[in-house]
């Protein structure tokens, strides 16, 4: 940087503010270009081509669609499940590297859900994540820029051995791509997990309050890195990294919930507490529902890690339901009378398909059932129109064998 060592002391604020506007600008780029890959990696998923299918050619890629919804569904309230579903269905090579295309390439799956797959210490789930590492474009970029597009894939479990290997597959690949830097791999894994310390040291409660972990300078950083053995670290390298971690936290790192999830893999339309009533028993329970991508989740209260079910809205009507046990109630309906496709955990925690014809809530008021129908029914009008769409303009697909 410039020699301030003439300057008036408002100059010198006024450098600073800058350089702190500077990496904020940075640290939104960085957010706008791993948005904008995102969006690329959805627009090849979806893969429409110009040509029109028809009769047995579209029926079969359309029940190749349901059956990838399923999946992800599946994935999405118990990994190990929803990848042996997609293994059976022939949808998926039972392989590291074919595993970790998928879970590179999918939208609209749990962050936290991916995580929990990658946290298992069995030798397939280690070896998919590093093989999901290796599909990363990391050349060129800055170090702090990648890791952040990196963890910002899935919610890392909290254990330190998870970390240690998340972390680790990170240094490997962001080395191999980046022969000119200046560290090696090992050194990148310390400095990537000085990282994660700092992170939990700047933002987290608990920590700010503990005096003996408390890292409130660069300086200090620094003095870190150095029991560590990074004691050749520019200065300034480490001043922005860490001022980079000190504006912006690392996303949703271990501790989000299902709801903030939902939030940042899909677009929540509608969410808020509702009674919905059981199957088999028909008792009433209260849910924290969200509206989002075409379903509805429930989840046992908003703090909640996981959904405890998942309904399908699609070729589904809704309607308002009068019962003489509550008020302001609706239901969702399959116009065929056929069961509905849901999924939901069981009292072992096991993912199993929903057995009913009918989904019936209970809404706070009038206002609120209201509310609730308008958004449901637009949705369930908004599937059904690009199911439409895809049946005039998808290009079929041969099922993987």
């Amino acid at each position: 940087g410039p020699d301030t060592s003439g300057w008036l002391p408002e100059q010198v604020n006024e450098l600073e503010l800058l350089k702190q506007r500077k990496r904020t600008l940075e640290i939104e780029l960085t957010e706008l270009r791993t948005e904008l890959e995102s969006l690329d990696r959805e627009i090849r998923e979806m893969d429409i081509g110009s040509g029109g299918g028809g009769g047995e050619a579209f029926e079969a890629t359309s029940q190749r669609d349901k059956a990838l919804l399923t999946g992800r569904n599946k994935f999405n309230l118990k990994p190990a499940t929803g990848i042996a579903y997609l293994v059976e269905q022939g949808l998926l090579e039972n392989t590291p590297a074919a595993v970790a295309s998928f879970l590179f390439q999918s939208t609209n799956l749990s962050r936290r859900a991916v995580g929990d797959y990658f946290a298992h210490s069995k030798p397939f789930n280690v070896q998919t994540l590093d093989a999901f590492a290796g599909l990363f474009n990391f050349a060129g970029k800055k170090l702090m820029q990648a890791l952040r597009e990196f963890l910002g894939t899935f919610a890392v479990a909290g254990e330190s051995q998870v970390i240690e290997r998340c972390i680790s597959v990170f240094a490997k690949s962001f080395a191999s791509q980046n022969p000119d830097f200046p560290l090696s791999a090992d050194r990148i894994f310390v400095l990537c997990y000085a990282c994660m310390i700092l992170n939990t040291a700047l933002h987290n409660e608990n920590a700010k309050k503990d005096k003996t972990t408390r890292i409130g300078s660069p300086e200090d950083f620094q003095a870190m890195l150095e029991r560590a053995d990074l004691r050749d670290l520019d200065r300034a390298f480490v001043r922005d990294i860490y001022e980079d971690i000190r504006l912006q936290p690392f996303v949703n790192n271990g501790g989000d919930s299902f709801e903030d999830l939902l939030h940042s893999v899909c677009n929540v339309i509608k969410e808020g507490y509702l009674y919905k009533q059981g199957g088999k028993v028909r008792t009433w329970k209260r849910r924290y529902c969200m509206l989002h991508g075409g379903q509805l989740s429930y989840l046992a209260d908003k703090s909640s890690n996981y959904p405890k079910g998942i309904i399908q809205l699609r070729d589904l009507g809704v309607r308002e339901a009068p019962d003489k046990a509550k008020s302001f109630c609706f239901e969702l309906f399959s116009h065929r009378d056929e069961r509905i496709e849901a999924y939901k955990t069981d009292s072992s925690n096991s993912v199993v398909a929903g057995r009913h014809s009918v989904y019936k809530f209970s809404a706070q008021s009038l206002d609120d059932l209201q509310s609730w129908v308008r958004a449901l029914t637009d949705s369930i009008q908004e599937q059904r129109f690009f199911t439409v769409k895809r049946s005039l303009s998808y290009q079929p697909q041969p099922v993987p064998q």
